[in-house]
């Protein structure tokens, strides 16, 4: 039998004046203010208003959740705050004890996790250096152009994305990584094995991908990426996945040991974080949801880039966060992108 421990906590709440031109500057300072760990909840929110807009930023500790929870959350509130009901959410178990009893298993397969081909990518000093954002959002025609042409060539909108970014990121790092530049692409569990769980908890899986450098094509990288990706995103390889990481972090004790582990694997120089096609409403009557930016997010690593993708009322929306920043990435993958929309091979 479960026992969950529940208690009602206040989630914090700051409040500030500015528009999309502030909005860099408050998520910038949520990213470089670590939560405490011993002191629930690990959540924040912040309102940033003027007379025409209103931006909602929400920050969660990683341990607890993932981009898509934050999406959920966001739902719930605006569907409270405009006088609707919302369903109670019931506490999570482990992930772990969630998948194998949705399976009807004991317990999870336990495959040994593979060895990395490459040694681990070091971490940075934490907050050693301030967070660069950027945000982007694709117009209804270049939203539309990734998923046309994507199916056209055999591959993905991820797939062209990881491309078109792995073009424009290999002049800016391989010298100095020296070697395939590594594409970290974290994996849904929810619809793979959840149901589509609406929880609020970490339900993701994850698998570096690294470039393919004799492959000029924009397109046959794309099929490169997505072919790759193909079964790690399969609900066995999900499940294998989850009973393999919950088998190699039983002895570890310290939080040394902790950050080696993930380090191993995870570690990459860039982070693609897809949301998807979000199913979410957009009209709550007094008010209109008009896109969503995120996930805004670092593991941590040296020179580490980070790409959040979402894709609301048909349009792609696109953030960049980096430690380590090199400039106008956004603009340059868009570019990419066009191009490759005109390219035949």
């Amino acid at each position: 039998m479960d026992a969950h421990y529940q208690m009602r906590l206040s989630i914090p709440l700051r409040h500030a004046s500015g528009g999309t031109a502030d909005l860099a500057d408050v998520v910038q300072y949520e990213l470089r203010t670590p939560f405490d760990a011993k002191r629930p909840p690990l959540l924040r929110a912040v309102v940033l208003e003027n007379s025409n807009r209103t931006h909602l930023v929400l920050c969660a500790h990683h341990a607890i959740a993932d981009g898509i929870s934050l999406n959920y959350w966001m739902r719930d509130l605006l569907l409270a705050v405009t006088g609707h009901e919302i369903e109670d959410r019931t506490p999570c178990a482990a992930l772990e004890t969630m998948v194998a009893r949705k399976l009807h298993m004991n317990e999870l397969p336990a495959p040994a996790l593979r060895s990395p081909i490459r040694p681990p990518i070091a971490y940075r000093g934490r907050f050693s250096e301030e967070p660069s954002l950027q945000f982007l959002s694709l117009d209804a025609s270049e939203s539309a152009n990734p998923l046309r042409r994507a199916r056209a060539h055999g591959t993905t909108v991820h797939g062209a994305i990881s491309a078109a970014l792995s073009g424009v990121l290999k002049r800016r790092l391989s010298p100095s990584v020296g070697g395939p530049l590594r594409i970290f692409t974290p994996v849904d569990i929810r619809r793979r094995v959840l149901d589509g769980s609406e929880q609020f908890c970490l339900f993701v899986a994850g698998a570096v991908v690294e470039d393919d450098p004799a492959t000029e094509s924009g397109w046959e990288k794309a099929r490169h990426f997505s072919a790759v990706l193909a079964p790690v995103k399969t609900a066995d390889h999900v499940v294998a996945s989850v009973g393999a990481l919950n088998t190699a972090m039983n002895p570890v004790v310290t939080v040394g040991e902790a950050a080696s582990l993930f380090a191993s694997i995870l570690g990459a120089e860039i982070v693609l974080s897809n949301l998807g096609a979000l199913d979410l409403l957009t009209d709550y009557g007094v008010l209109k949801l008009t896109a969503i930016y995120g996930p805004f997010v670092s593991l941590g690593f040296e020179q580490e880039q980070c790409i959040g993708i979402s894709h609301v009322a048909g349009r792609i929306h696109l953030t960049y966060t980096s430690f380590d920043p090199r400039p106008a990435i956004l603009q340059e993958l868009r570019i990419a992108l066009a191009r490759m929309g005109e390219a035949e091979g």
